[in-house]
This record gives C-alpha cells, sequence and structure tokens, in this order.
C-alpha cells in the first residue's frame, strides 16, 4: 500500500508520509484490544506522570463507552498499574513519548471506523455527552463540545480536548489532498491545498487560529472539511471555561511548570489531584519524581493572573475531585 501511494504523493510529503505512518507502526508495542469489536470508542492518550489525573477522568466515563488508553512513553510500572487500577476495554503503548499528532495519524489509518478522543483532564460530567457526541450523521466530519471561531472564514471549528471523528469521512479527504492530522506551517502545506484555503479565506497571515502561526493537530484536515462541506456538529457549544457539565483543566503536560496561567492549572490539579489520590504508593511515586508543590503557593500566583476564573476554577476542582468515587 506504502509503496502505491508513492506515484501519487509529492515527494516531500511522501517522506512524511513514512515518518508518521509506517515508523510509528514499527514504534507501536502491545496492541491489547480487538479492533473488529470496539464500537464507537474513545482513545485518551495518557502521558508519563499523569496516571491519577487519568484516573478521574475514567471514573466519569460510563460504563458501556469503550474506552483504549494509549501510552505514550510511560514507565512499565505506570502501565502495570493502570491495567491493575484503571477501568478500560483495551490499550495501545509507545515506548516514546510521541507528539499527538503522529498518535492520530496511527489512529486514522489504523481504525476504520468512528472513533472520539479525549484528553485525560478532561472530566464529562454528564454520562449521556458521550452518546450526544457519537450522534453525528454521515457527512459531518468531526463533532466536539468545544469550538473556536474563525472570523476569516465565518466558521466555528473544533476543539480537541473532546472530539469524535468520523473516521470514514476523515479517511476520504486525506485520500483526495494528500494530508494527514500534522503540524503545519504556510509554506509546508501544498500548493493545491494553499490555493483552496485562499479561496476559503485564509492565508498565510490569517490562519485557522489568529493566535498561532501554525496550523495545529488535525486543522489541515478540517479546513479542508469546510471546503468539501462536511460540517462540524456541536450538540452544545461551551467556553474552554466550562466547569458544570465538562471541565477541561488545560496544558496536562506541563503541571510541572508555572509560566503561564494554564500551566497553574495544570499544576494546580496535578497537586490537589495526587494529594488525594487513595493509592499512597501512586503518590509517593510521583511526588518522588516530580517534586510536590504546595497548592496554596500555586493558587496564589494564579489568583495574581486570573484573578475572574478563580471561584468556578477552584470550586470545579474540589467537586471533580470529591465526586470521583
Amino acid at each position: 500500500m506504502i509503496k502505491s501511494l508513492k506515484s501519487r504523493i509529492p515527494d516531500p510529503l511522501y517522506k512524511e508520509y513514512l515518518s508518521s505512518i509506517r515508523s510509528i507502526s514499527l514504534l507501536c508495542r502491545n496492541i491489547k484490544c480487538d479492533k473488529d469489536k470496539l464500537r464507537s470508542p474513545f482513545f485518551m492518550i495518557i502521558l508519563s506522570g499523569g496516571l491519577h489525573v487519568a484516573r478521574v477522568a475514567i471514573k466519569y466515563i460510563p460504563d458501556d463507552q469503550d474506552l483504549i488508553l494509549i501510552f505514550n512513553g510511560c514507565e512499565e510500572w505506570e502501565k502495570r498499574w493502570a491495567h491493575s487500577n484503571l477501568k478500560f476495554s483495551g490499550s495501545i503503548s509507545f515506548p516514546y513519548t510521541l507528539p499527538h499528532y503522529l498518535i492520530i495519524n496511527f489512529l486514522l489509518q489504523t481504525i476504520k471506523q468512528p472513533f472520539g478522543l479525549i484528553d485525560y483532564d478532561c472530566f464529562v460530567l454528564n454520562p449521556e455527552y458521550f452518546a450526544r457526541i457519537r450522534n453525528i450523521s454521515l457527512n459531518n466530519s468531526f463533532s466536539s463540545y468545544y469550538g473556536y471561531k474563525n472570523e476569516y472564514m465565518d466558521v466555528v471549528f473544533p476543539e480537541t480536548f473532546i472530539l469524535f471523528i468520523n473516521q470514514p469521512v476523515i479517511a476520504q479527504i486525506m485520500k483526495t489532498y494528500h494530508v494527514d492530522a500534522s503540524e503545519k506551517k504556510w509554506n509546508e502545506i501544498h500548493e493545491n491545498v494553499k490555493n483552496k484555503f485562499i479561496e476559503a479565506g485564509l492565508s498565510q497571515n490569517h490562519l485557522i487560529e489568529s493566535y498561532k502561526n501554525f496550523f495545529d493537530t488535525l486543522r489541515v484536515i478540517m479546513a479542508l472539511c469546510v471546503i468539501e462541506d462536511k460540517n462540524f456538529y456541536f450538540p452544545e457549544l461551551f467556553s474552554q471555561f466550562e466547569t458544570t457539565k465538562i471541565f477541561h483543566v488545560g496544558s496536562a503536560s506541563k503541571f510541572n511548570k508555572v509560566a503561564k496561567p494554564w500551566d497553574l492549572r495544570a499544576a494546580y490539579f496535578w497537586n490537589k489531584a495526587l494529594e488525594q489520590e487513595q493509592d499512597q504508593w501512586l503518590a509517593s511515586k510521583y511526588f518522588s519524581k516530580y517534586g510536590h508543590r504546595s497548592t496554596n503557593d500555586i493558587l496564589e500566583n494564579y489568583l495574581k493572573v486570573k484573578q475572574k476564573w478563580e471561584l468556578d476554577f477552584v470550586n470545579a476542582v474540589d467537586r471533580v475531585l470529591l465526586s470521583r468515587f
């Protein structure tokens, strides 16, 4: 299959295709799930140091929802702990920490049915929201509860914190335009695709997300979905600061940093959740490796820069942690 594609994909894109599909397939270890038995599964990518956070998120996922954990560079002891303590339908393991877009590329090539992605710091407080986000039409490409409006195209694009992907539709877009989920600078996009974007209102200075100078993960595909009238579906559309129905902390991988407001949120939740972790062995392992920061100190720094969010955020953290069992 890979050889036959070379004649249809320009050389630079072909090399990238090999990198993102063949190489990641070789890296993949221990696929412990029966793909043929999965029904609209959700995949949760977990990084080393995040098991106790993922444990909270998993508690809110209903029993009838297939969930596959992807251990992205986790240590062997973390995977053993997860298999003994967490509830999930199967797992995939990568020995190194890979960018999310490479793993998503792998899933898009491997899972031949619609599937979902959920961040391990995204807490869906209403279990019915899983069924609702899966309820997309054949012509929908993505569904989500979060969105970002692009003024140039006058379109709300789905965020990826919790995202359901109509894989057959996306696979056709990828095949037609020879694209994938990778992050892209404007000058890295093939001219044919670039011309389509210009017609739709995008340019080097007017990208999908105005605060970024590149197309983030899946954004190239999403823009092409708009062009091809493969609509997005939002069962409900929430602000990124929503805390009552869905609560997304954000920047989960940056829990050991405190340079930005989102980092402070992640650091506060990581430490607070670990302080309340019932498995003291796990808490000891993580505190020993990453250190233990005072949640009061983190919160004080957070409030200095984002006072208007303090009450909702702090209350949401307490509510999510207290009601998880």
